[in-house]
């Protein structure tokens, strides 16, 4: 068992949505927790079934979720003969109509408002382990602290890989945080709210997706025992 200790000053984590309007999750998921170990341990995305049953925990450092912030963006929609293409500040392709195209004089003929969703000050802890193979939890030691070991295969990023990670630690020690542990029913406590999060993202068939509400603790030093989350692919019967 080993945590990863990491602060960055932005990160977005989308769900499945429409491009309009990109909003976030309240801090990063389980899924993209599993894919920041990947891509550490220098493993290709197409080879992560290869290590299902891994089990993750994720945590907050500090009482408090970090704020949210809104980018405003252009929006460039071209009709291509009869159908809606969207296109983020990229030049039209085919045949465009030429009435809408006349008019701007050659600019772009539509323009709409794109909204994205980030976080900032984020800083937390992830634990990992697996059981089945071990060699996983060393790969990703190694890729933080000895990466010239490890062909990598990118960058570690937050979500958007335009968003960087400012520092990266690995230790067999957890921080002291607020945890995300499954919610299983009853009241909340007195301002606290549910927090939509992913485990399992299938980016061939979304029906095979996995997110659920998570609720999280109070601040203590180690996961408790129901915020350790077994990554596992999701079958949905349609």
């Amino acid at each position: 068992m080993r945590f990863i200790h990491f602060k960055a000053p932005f990160g977005a984590f989308r769900f499945f949505q429409s491009v309009e309007m990109a909003v976030t999750a309240d801090f990063i998921t389980h899924s993209a927790a599993y894919g920041l170990l990947l891509g550490l341990a220098g493993i290709a995305r197409e080879k992560k079934l290869e290590y299902l049953g891994a089990r993750i925990a994720v945590g907050v450092i500090g009482k408090r979720l970090p704020p949210r912030g809104r980018a405003y963006q252009q929006l460039h929609w071209v009709k291509l003969e009869g159908r809606v293409e969207k296109r983020k500040g990229k030049p039209p392709k085919g045949e465009t109509l030429k009435a809408a195209f006349e008019r701007s004089k050659g600019m772009k003929p539509d323009i709409r408002p794109y909204v994205r969703e980030f976080l900032h000050g984020i800083e937390g802890c992830i634990g990992f382990e697996c059981a089945a193979k071990p060699e996983f939890e060393q790969l990703i030691e190694d890729g933080v602290d000895r990466p010239e070991k490890i062909d990598n295969w990118g960058l570690p990023f937050m979500g958007d890989n335009n968003f960087f990670i400012e520092r990266l630690g690995v230790s067999r020690a957890p921080s002291a945080c607020r945890w995300f542990s499954p919610y299983k029913g009853g009241l909340l406590p007195t301002g606290e709210r549910l927090h939509y999060l992913s485990v399992w993202t299938d980016y061939e068939l979304n029906s095979r997706s996995g997110s659920f509400p998570f609720i999280l603790s109070d601040v203590c030093e180690k996961p408790p025992d129901d915020a350790w989350v077994e990554i596992k692919e999701f079958n949905v019967k349609t």
